[in-house]
């Protein structure tokens, strides 16, 4: 959630997991709370911080995950005081598509407590393999999903996991945006971006391919780009902080691209220490 926090006021972010009692839960806590992010931590102080190695060849990266403690979440966390009441202050939810490998359970509390105030709550498809083997539980989480974001092969997964031939990502999109929804009075916003190909926006109720959107995304010069590490987790931060701001939909896809563009120009999932969305392009 640092993307966010990045452009908006300090503490108007709170982040929620679970943390060992050791130098690694220190070393997020520091870094949180140097860039105005707000934590809530459930320690479990017999299981270890997780952690995840970064490996870069080029511009490719691959992830390899040591999970222990963030695999420890429970539901009952949610209800502690100070979670409860950051939980019914919040206008916003997101959920990374990881948490459903965690705690489906703590979703859905998020999720219907959205639905029933009215307030705006969104996940990613996050990685293909959470389609391919974690299906239940993400249409579990699906009725719920004011804002779904994915890349393209999660978009593909997602959609081969569904039982649907196509590999056509507009089409994908119209089937995503019109899957049943719990809060109508929100219409589902479906994000797809794809590398340095235009992302795809569909929104509930479309049912024509030529309905979805296409916002082209400005390209990034080849010797600029350090690693792609953290670029999809930048354009959904950009995003989520123009639309926590009331911005149109196309203000905030060109912040997530701008983000996403800052993003791959630094080594790791850095972002600029000043962010000037005065530079960005506008829609």
């Amino acid at each position: 959630m640092l993307p966010p926090q990045r452009l908006l006021p300090p503490n108007s972010t709170v982040y929620v997991g679970c943390v060992g009692k050791d130098k690694f839960a220190e070393s997020l806590q520091a870094a949180a709370t140097k860039d105005g992010l707000a934590v809530e931590y459930l320690v479990d102080a017999d299981t270890p911080t997780g952690r995840c190695a970064l490996l870069i060849t080029g511009q490719d990266r691959s992830l390899v995950t040591d999970l222990q403690a963030a695999n420890k979440y429970q539901v009952s966390h949610l209800d502690e005081p100070r979670v409860k009441a950051a939980m019914e202050k919040a206008r916003y939810f997101y959920v990374e598509g990881f948490f459903l490998t965690v705690s489906l359970e703590s979703i859905l509390k998020l999720a219907q407590h959205a639905a029933e105030t009215n307030k705006v709550f969104s996940m990613n498809l996050s990685a293909p393999f959470l389609a391919q083997f974690f299906g239940k539980q993400m249409d579990a989480t699906a009725p719920y999903w004011d804002y779904i974001f994915g890349n393209e092969t999660e978009a593909v997964a997602w959609a081969e996991s569904q039982g649907h031939k196509t590999k056509d990502l507009r089409e994908i999109a119209l089937l995503l945006a019109n899957l049943p929804k719990k809060n109508t009075r929100r219409l589902r916003h479906v994000l797809i971006t794809h590398g340095a190909e235009a992302t795809l926006l569909a929104v509930e109720g479309q049912r024509e391919v030529s309905q979805v959107r296409s916002f082209p995304v400005q390209p990034v010069p080849a010797a600029e780009i350090d690693d792609t590490n953290g670029a999809g987790d930048a354009f959904v931060g950009g995003f989520l902080s123009q639309l926590i701001q009331g911005r149109v939909t196309s203000e905030c896809i060109e912040a997530g691209h701008y983000l996403a563009g800052q993003v791959i120009r630094l080594a790791g999932a850095q972002y600029p220490r000043k962010i000037d969305l005065s530079l960005m392009p506008k829609a």
